[in-house]
């Protein structure tokens, strides 16, 4: 089973000592602290370097730390001040949803995020979990049995969620999880937003979700 860890202090220093030494201020953005010490290692270097650095919890992964990365840099092409940035970037966190679908319990198990007594019932149901990211915390929300109940069930969630409100990003990432990802971006486009960001997702999730799963993602104003 491969193992993550997050850069250390140091290795952040010196990217922000190089960064900075012209006089340009740094947004740094990352992956939630909830499942990741990245960004904790990013605020030590930050107290350590003398650049003028503003580290960020984005409390998501994937497209949805996207969304805000994107958003800021648009902003500083625009020449938007930091203030102004991080007052979006936040707004953009708070209108964000991201769920995580597995289709085996069994990374789960070896990354010890469950117990094998859960894991051998779960399977024997044929249990897909689905799962919330809030507050940058994983977060079970439903129990369904077959692909097509998690695209349901994502679909319609996201029906509810958006009624009234303009989509301004949807994102969808797969370890080879297209029985569940494909159909679900055709359902999207059907609602007439069709800008999907869709690929797959990076060796350090997929490691602890295994293979099959997916990450469904989207932000409103």
């Amino acid at each position: 089973m491969p193992k993550s860890s997050q850069p250390a202090p140091g290795v952040f220093k010196e990217l922000y000592d190089k960064l900075g030494e012209n006089g340009d201020q740094i947004l740094s953005i990352h992956m939630t602290g909830g499942m990741s010490g990245t960004v904790e290692s990013a605020r030590t270097a930050a107290q350590l370097s003398d650049s003028d650095v503003t580290v960020i919890d984005s409390r998501y992964i994937s497209h949805a730390l996207t969304f805000q990365v994107f958003e800021a840099a648009k902003m500083a092409k625009e020449g938007k001040s930091m203030d102004e940035i991080v007052a979006r970037v936040e707004q953009i966190r708070l209108n964000t949803k991201l769920f995580v679908v597995v289709d085996t319990l069994d990374n789960l198990v070896k990354g010890g995020r469950i117990g094998k007594g859960r894991a051998l019932l779960g399977s024997l149901m044929k249990i897909k979990p689905i799962a919330s990211l809030d507050n940058g915390e994983y977060t079970p929300v439903a129990k369904v049995r077959s692909h097509k109940q998690v695209v349901d069930y994502l679909m319609n969630d996201f029906l509810d969620r958006t009624k009234d409100k303009q989509v301004k990003g949807v994102g969808i990432a797969h370890a080879n999880g297209r029985a569940m990802a494909d159909p679900l971006r055709e359902k999207i486009k059907e609602t007439g937003f069709t800008d999907i960001q869709f690929d797959y997702t990076t060796p350090v999730i997929s490691t602890h979700t295994g293979i099959g799963a997916i990450g469904f993602m989207y932000y409103t104003d």
